[in-house]
């Protein structure tokens, strides 16, 4: 995982810790279902950045404020959107990180996958489709 760490830190140019890369690798399916679609709307958007801040608040605790939080997220969610852009160069090394996971964080991502699909109103094909590969490929 540093491998991939060290090469992305480089190329998006961040000072992100190990720790936040690690949380964008475990949020990294979530996004994947949320834009299989071809559609990233404010549903998907907003249960997202509850899961980062679900991430990141025990982290920080109280070490940042709500402001400081809120930045990161967003950082977030850009370095989501470069995964997304990037995506021949990231995918399969951001998902194979993923599949050596204990079997327990493999499972919290594998709810968040259903969730997230239906925070905007249902399952549609393109999601159930990449949850299935997901669940198949690296989370089991």
């Amino acid at each position: 995982m540093e491998n991939i760490f060290n090469k992305f830190k480089k190329e998006v140019n961040t000072e992100m810790s190990f720790e936040e890369f690690q949380i964008l690798i475990l949020i990294y399916p979530v996004f994947l279902v949320a834009i299989a679609d071809g559609t990233f709307d404010n549903e998907e958007k907003e249960f997202i950045k509850e899961i980062l801040l679900n991430f990141l608040r025990p982290l920080y605790k109280d070490e940042i404020n709500d402001e400081q939080y809120e930045i990161l997220v967003l950082n977030y969610l850009d370095d989501l959107t470069f995964l997304n852009q990037n995506k021949v160069k990231y995918d399969t090394d951001f998902l194979t990180v993923l599949s050596t996971f204990d079997l327990e964080i493999k499972n919290s991502i594998s709810e968040l996958l259903n969730d997230v699909a239906n925070a905007s109103g249902g399952l549609s094909e393109e999601e159930n489709q990449v949850i299935e590969t997901l669940k198949m490929n690296y989370l089991s």
